[in-house]
């Protein structure tokens, strides 16, 4: 019974005791929760000025906490700028000027002080201060009445700012408060440095980790930050031993090493033994004796990854941070592909530019030689072929300008079924033995209205890719039909709202099929299911292009294993689209007395177009390039139309040539010829949907025909 009271005494002094061990654990909550956000900050922000406001905000989640802010020296200006603030009072910055100069007022407080001396400084009451005089009535506004000012200082010893807080109470900070603002803004001070530097060796993602990292290292309570990064990260000494790593390397080194074991403390080049060790340890060396950031790459066989190894100096050694880049470097193969095909597709362009001007000059000249002699059977005889070889030969420069994107398309009425039994044999030697080609046309007679040479690289692009898909061999189909599309159809054009009636295309196959996920991006540019070397990732967004260009559609269905089908919808031609072709055989071609300035620099095309224009009855000057265009304009004052070739000679194009002369005779009109024309039109900026183009090759039909609309202002 004696020891009753005694006991009881004892549980009063605990109870007395309570509050003030709950006060210590809500403080204890609130510094690991503001270092557990200052820590996600730091990891997690995309950049310097997220990392101050995260920071800020942490800090004041504590109640006795007004305001915490960041202030930053602002190069060689006498105030600091204010990069972050957040709490209650965040109002008190905003005529409140903080300098680091000590010959003026505003330089002369705790914030003046703890910049250079580097060292915290502590404002225990603010109504005591002296040096706080210029602030006082200002803060007492705001009710605070005591601050702490960290300095922030990077690894080369400059002060970048401070850290501030303020509270609402007198003599509220104490030594566990300080030790954790110091260590924030060192976390802070190994932000700004690293930012400071990446441009000199790393791109801005690296060095956004690089600080994650950096920033994480000096404490191993933030270790299972890191085990969440996705990349591999290790810690190494300065000899290049493991002092931790995160759960991604451990997963990839431990089924790879030959020697079983703790992997911590083994020599990190150790641990990938089929990976080349000497650059790994060389890199290690030249970041550890030259304090620098170091990268190196290389190939791991066993995985069949591409790996980059970034280095990062730090205090205890080297943090390693690994990245797979074998998408970048698959990215870089595909990209160096699409530049050979580029080149191939320029060179393929040039050739066919210059084989226009031929074909324009024959065409000419066969058409004279049919008309003057009409009633010579023989000659006829030998016209006809040259007329229709030098059509083919036009098709073919469509096919090489179409292949480099520099072409047009020119939409006619055209009998699908015709352009595949044209393609049926080239096919046949694309496809090979293994592949069984099925036609089944049924709209014999029907036309739609399309560019035929595009029509039939569309084609053979879709069978090729059906092709790949049966690797053993099987049966591709080519099945033309008529579609009548009711007017709310995704696939219906009509600008009036109309049904519309189409040619249906469909390539089928019995192939591989594709999944939904692949479905969603087969007409994405550069999108490729095939091996880097035996796909561009162009040939369905070609097609999908052509149909868009021709007013059509098309869609594709495939499934997992039982095939795929592209259908090509194409407008169907009208009755007034067949009657336009069958007339324009029979008009009368157009004359007239202008005078025309003819510039063009091949000599056999300039005198063809030439006697052309003046068996037309037209007066003709020629000139072969912009000098000699302007010379003769100077000279002549009854020019009425500008006929010129866009790539020229002398370092000026026909649309300069035709800027210049319509600034000193807007009345003339202007008429373009080319063969190669986006390429000039790219240049200039200019889209060919803004100037009056004639392409190459053209018939005298032609010619008479366009010459005659512009000089009467009825072309573009």
């Amino acid at each position: 019974m004696k020891r009753i009271p005694k006991i009881t005494a004892e549980m009063a002094a605990l109870e007395k005791s309570r509050p003030a061990h709950l006060e210590e654990l809500r403080k204890l909550n609130w510094a690991l929760s503001a270092y557990a956000r200052a820590a996600d900050a730091l990891i997690n922000s995309r950049n310097l000025e997220e990392i101050y406001e995260k920071v800020c905000t942490a800090i004041v989640e504590r109640d006795d906490y007004a305001l915490s802010t960041v202030a930053l020296i602002d190069g060689d200006k006498d105030f600091l700028r204010i990069a972050a603030r957040a709490g209650r009072a965040s109002d008190y910055l905003d005529e409140i000027s903080l300098s680091a100069r000590a010959n003026i007022t505003e330089g002369k407080g705790p914030t003046g002080r703890a910049l250079r001396s580097k060292s915290s400084v502590i404002l225990k009451d603010a109504s005591s201060d002296p040096d706080f005089l210029p602030w006082r009535d200002r803060a007492a506004t705001y009710n605070i009445r005591s601050s702490v000012a960290v300095p922030i200082v990077c690894r080369d010893g400059f002060a970048a700012g401070v850290l501030l807080v303020y509270a609402g109470e007198v003599e509220v900070f104490g030594d566990e408060e300080i030790r954790l603002f110091e260590s924030l803004a060192s976390h802070l001070a190994t932000a700004i440095t690293l930012d400071r530097e990446r441009s000199k060796y790393i791109v801005a993602d690296e060095a956004r980790k690089a600080a994650e990292i950096a920033a994480l290292e000096s404490d191993n309570r933030h270790f299972s930050t890191i085990n969440s990064l996705k990349d591999m990260v290790m810690g190494l000494d300065h000899y290049g031993r493991v002092l931790y790593l995160n759960e991604s390397a451990r997963s990839f080194i431990e089924p790879r090493v030959l020697i079983k074991g703790e992997l911590v403390g083994s020599y990190f080049w150790d641990l990938l033994p089929l990976a080349p060790g000497q650059p790994l340890a060389r890199a290690h060396a030249k970041a550890v004796t030259l304090n620098t950031a170091q990268s190196t790459e290389y190939f791991y066989p066993d995985a069949k990854r591409w790996i980059r190894a970034n280095f990062f100096p730090i205090d205890s050694g080297v943090t390693c941070y690994v990245q797979d880049i074998t998408e970048q470097k698959l990215m870089e193969r595909h990209f160096a592909h699409t530049q050979r095909i580029e080149v191939v597709g320029r060179l393929a362009g040039g050739v066919a530019h210059d084989f226009n001007n031929l074909l324009s000059v024959i065409f000419g000249n066969a058409e004279l030689l049919g008309d003057e002699f009409s009633e010579n059977a023989l000659i006829q005889k030998r016209v006809t072929p040259i007329l229709l070889s030098a059509q083919r030969g036009a098709d073919l420069t469509q096919r090489l300008l179409a292949f480099s994107r520099l072409q047009e398309l020119r939409s006619t009425p055209t009998d699908i079924g015709s352009v595949i039994n044209n393609a049926e044999l080239m096919l046949a030697r694309l496809l090979g033995t293994q592949i069984e080609l099925r036609i089944d046309n049924q709209a014999q007679g029907v036309m739609a209205l399309a560019d035929a040479s595009q029509l039939e690289l569309a084609i053979v692009n879709l069978c090729v890719n059906s092709r790949d898909a049966m690797p053993d061999g099987g049966a591709i189909t080519l099945k033309i039909s008529c579609v009548t599309l009711a007017e709310d159809s995704e696939f219906a054009e009509a600008d009036d709202g109309a049904a519309r009636e189409y040619v249906c295309v469909s390539v089928q196959d019995e192939g591989i099929g594709m999944a939904e996920e692949t479905l969603a991006k087969v007409f994405d540019p550069f999108f490729t299911t095939k091996d880097v070397d035996k796909g561009t990732g162009l040939g369905l967004s070609m097609v999908y292009g052509f149909a868009r260009q021709s007013a059509g559609n098309v869609s594709i269905v495939s499934k997992p294993g039982e095939g795929t089908t592209v259908s090509l919808l194409l407008p169907r031609a009208k009755m007034d689209d067949m009657e336009a072709i069958s007339h324009a055989y029979v008009e009368v071609l157009p004359q007239g007395h202008e005078c025309i300035l003819l510039v063009e620099d091949n000599e056999l095309l300039r005198v063809f177009a030439g006697d052309q224009l003046k068996a037309l009855g037209y007066k003709v000057l020629s000139a072969t390039s912009a000098p000699e265009a302007l010379a003769l304009l100077n000279a002549n004052d009854d020019v009425r139309l500008l006929l010129s070739d866009i790539i020229l000679p002398d370092g000026k194009n026909g649309l300069q040539l035709a800027s210049e002369i319509r600034k000193v005779r807007p009345e003339i009109n202007v008429l373009f010829a080319s063969g190669f024309a986006d390429e000039a039109l790219n240049i200039a900026g200019i889209s060919s949907d803004n100037i009056d183009l004639l392409n190459k090759p053209y018939t005298r039909s032609e010619l008479a025909k366009r010459v005659r609309a512009a000089l009467d202002g009825l072309g573009k």
